[in-house]
C-alpha cells in the first residue's frame, strides 16, 4: 500500500528520461503529443503544438494538464485543493478526480473539534465513546471520547495490504478506494508486476543535479528534470545542460550549453571539413560540410549569426576575412563534431595566410593553426595574420600563428672608384757583388 495525499502525486511528473530503452514523457507516463504521436518538436525544432487541444496528457485530474505555450506543451500545476481551513487535510483523489477536505481534530487545540469550512470549535462533551454520535465525516475515522471531548483520529485506515494500489478514503462514497498504480511508470509505486511488489524509487545523490527518481518499465532509475538534459551522458554529475539556451558560442571550455551535442550551435553554423567529407558544392550543414574555409566564410556571410566550424585537417588556401564572420577550429568531424585542443585545424596560406582589410564588424579566430609561406619577392614580408584599414576588433584566441621567412634583400649599388695611391719612396744605390 502506498497512500498519497495532496500534491505528492506530482513529484515525478514531466521528466525527460535518461535510461536507455525507456518511453518518453517521464516517470508518470505523461507524454504530451501532437496529432496522435510523440512530441517531436523538442528534437526537430518544429512546434509541438499550436493550440491547447494539441497537447494530450494522461487524463488524470490530480496530475494537472498541459497548455500550448510558444509552440511547446507546458505542464500546468496540479490542483491545490486547499480550502483555507488549517485543520483539514486537503487532498486530490485519484480514484474520483476530485478534491477532498477532511477535518482532522488532532490538528486543533485540546477541547476543540475541526469542522469543514469553519475550523476549530469547542468539542461536544462526553463521558463514554457511546456518547459521541459521530461528526458525520467518514474519512476522519470513528469518534471516541478523549479527555471528556468527542474527538476523531483524523484518518480512516484504508490499507489493503497491497503496495501497488493507491489507497484513498472517498468521503462522497463513505468508502475506501483502491486504485491500481501505474506500476511500470510511477516512481512512487514502481514494480515489475504490480502484484504487491512496488517500491518508492530513491532520490538521486546531491551530485546528480537536476535529476529526480523515475520508474521505467517497472524498474527504478533516474531522470532529468523538465528543461534539463545530460549533455555528457554521465549520470554521475546529473543533468548539467539547460534546454532552451539560445546563444551557445564556441569557447575554450568546450561546453555544450544548448544541448545540441556540440560546442556551438548546429542550427546557425557553416561546417568545413577536408575532402572527401567536405565538398564546396555542399550546403555547409553538419552532415554535408564544405571543403574550404573560404567557401565557409562565403556562406556564413549571408547569415544573421556568422560562424564557421572547421574540422581538424589541413587547408591549403589563403583566407580573406569578411565582416563579422568568426572562424572556430578544433572540431573532429569523424566523432560527431566533438571539439578538443589537440584537434589541429590548420590554414597553410601564401605570404599572407589570413588577411583582412576594411573590416567594420567584430569577429574571432579561435583554436586555429595558421602558417604563412616564405616570401619570395625581394624585400617582401611574410604574415600569418594581417589586418589593415579596419575599425573592427579581431580577437585571436588560442591560435598558433607562424609567419615564413622574409624575402631576400635586393643587390647593393656598385661601389665608387678607389683614390690614387701615394708616390713610391726613393730607391737606394745599387750594389753589384757587394758582400
Amino acid at each position: 500500500m502506498q497512500q498519497r495525499v495532496g500534491n505528492w502525486v506530482m513529484t515525478c511528473v514531466g521528466l525527460s528520461l535518461l535510461l536507455a530503452g525507456c518511453a518518453s514523457g517521464g516517470p508518470s507516463g505523461r507524454t504530451p503529443v501532437r496529432d496522435g504521436g510523440p512530441d517531436s518538436g523538442a528534437d526537430t525544432g518544429t512546434p509541438s503544438c499550436t493550440v491547447d487541444s494539441d497537447c494530450v496528457d494522461d487524463g488524470v485530474f490530480c496530475n494537472g494538464g498541459f497548455i500550448c505555450t510558444d509552440g511547446s506543451c507546458v505542464e500546468t500545476p496540479p490542483p491545490s485543493c486547499g480550502d483555507g481551513v488549517g485543520c483539514t487535510r486537503d487532498e486530490c483523489l485519484t480514484s474520483t478526480d476530485e478534491c477532498q477536505n477532511t477535518p482532522v481534530d488532532t490538528s486543533c487545540p485540546s477541547g476543540t473539534t475541526c469542522f469543514v469550512g469553519v475550523g476549530c470549535q469547542v468539542a461536544p462533551p462526553c463521558e463514554f465513546d457511546s456518547d459521541c454520535g459521530g461528526d458525520g465525516v467518514f474519512c476522519n475515522g470513528e469518534e471516541i471520547c478523549l479527555a471528556a471531548s468527542c474527538t476523531s483520529p483524523g484518518t480512516r485506515d484504508c490499507d489493503d495490504a497491497n503496495n501497488c494500489t493507491i489507497d484513498e478514503c472517498v468521503e462522497g462514497d463513505a468508502a475506501c478506494a483502491h486504485t491500481p498504480a501505474d506500476f511500470l511508470n510511477d516512481a512512487l509505486n514502481c514494480g515489475p508486476t504490480g502484484e504487491n511488489d512496488c517500491v518508492v524509487c530513491a532520490d538521486p545523490d546531491p551530485a546528480q543535479v537536476n535529476m529526480a527518481p523515475a520508474c521505467v518499465t517497472g524498474a527504478c532509475g533516474l531522470a532529468c528534470q523538465d528543461g534539463f538534459a545530460d549533455a555528457d551522458s554521465d549520470p554521475a554529475n546529473g543533468c548539467e545542460c539547460a534546454l532552451g539556451v539560445m546563444d551557445d558560442l564556441p569557447e575554450m571550455g568546450f561546453e555544450d550549453a544548448n544541448c545540441d551535442g556540440i560546442d556551438g550551435d548546429i542550427s546557425v553554423a557553416i561546417f568545413v571539413a577536408p575532402p572527401p567529407l567536405g565538398d564546396d558544392a555542399a550546403d555547409g550543414s553538419m552532415a554535408t560540410p564544405v571543403a574550404t574555409v573560404a567557401r565557409g566564410i562565403e556562406l556564413a556571410s549571408t547569415r544573421t549569426r556568422k560562424e564557421i566550424y572547421v574540422a581538424m585537417g589541413t587547408y591549403a588556401e589563403t583566407v580573406s576575412l569578411v565582416d563579422g564572420v568568426s572562424i572556430y577550429g578544433g572540431y573532429d568531424a569523424a566523432d560527431g563534431w566533438s571539439r578538443a585542443r589537440d584537434n589541429r585545424s590548420e590554414i597553410q596560406g601564401g605570404e599572407t595566410a589570413v588577411r583582412g582589410d576594411g573590416l567594420f564588424d567584430d569577429l574571432e579566430i579561435q583554436l586555429m593553426a595558421i602558417t604563412a609561406a616564405n616570401a619570395t619577392t625581394p624585400g617582401a614580408s611574410s604574415y600569418g595574420v594581417r589586418v589593415t584599414s579596419s575599425t573592427a576588433t579581431v580577437t585571436l584566441t588560442s591560435d598558433t600563428i607562424r609567419s615564413g621567412n622574409g624575402g631576400p634583400g635586393s643587390a647593393g649599388a656598385s661601389g665608387s672608384g678607389g683614390a690614387n695611391g701615394t708616390a713610391g719612396g726613393r730607391g737606394g744605390n745599387g750594389c753589384d757583388g757587394c758582400s
